[in-house]
């Protein structure tokens, strides 16, 4: 006959304490890992900006270094049949230049003279470009908005004279053969 005492029996599985320290732990974690995917993401977010800045800036840098290693010594008539010089900044632009392009965005073949000037206009730098060197009256140009939430932009001219010392182009007219052309973007 079996004795109807209590024996020992061993029990398998986990108490209540256990489990809530197991829950607690794994919540613990969950939470580290969300944060960390959190950052990341923002991380991300903001590099992609940077880099999106970084290549417009990068883009507007090679055009103005291949408009300026393209430039003509070839002066224009404007629409009142004043001669201007090829380089030369008017009222209100930055720089404007007779540029010998290789790309004729009118689809003809070989290469052409195209006027080009770079203005800062709404805190946007803007190349406008007119698809011949002289200005027409009923010539348009089309407008390229290379750099846009600028603060400031300025140009400034190493001249070609002897004691080659910077000047500001704000109250120069004539730009003749400067040594170097600095655009300062803010």
């Amino acid at each position: 006959m079996r004795s109807l005492s209590p024996q020992n029996h061993t029990q398998s599985g986990f108490t209540l304490v256990e489990v809530l320290i197991a829950l607690s732990i794994f919540a613990l974690i969950s939470v580290m890992s969300y944060q960390a995917i959190n950052t990341l993401t923002a991380t991300e977010r903001q590099s992609r900006v940077i880099l999106q800045s970084l290549t417009e800036l990068q883009r507007a840098v090679m055009i103005w270094e291949r408009d300026l290693r393209q430039a003509a010594p070839r002066p224009i008539m404007d629409e009142y049949g004043v001669s201007h010089p090829a380089l030369y900044q008017p009222e209100g632009a930055l720089l404007e230049l007779t540029s010998n392009n290789y790309y004729d965005w009118s689809g003809h073949s070989g290469h052409t003279l195209q006027r080009i000037r770079y203005s800062f206009r709404d805190g946007n730098l803007v190349r406008e470009v007119w698809a011949y060197p002289d200005h027409a009256g009923m010539s348009q140009p089309q407008s390229l908005v290379l750099l846009s939430d600028l603060v400031n932009v300025s140009l400034e001219v190493i001249a070609s004279d002897a004691n080659q010392e910077k000047t500001s182009t704000k109250n120069i007219g004539i730009l003749a053969s400067p040594n170097a052309i600095s655009l300062v973007i803010e």
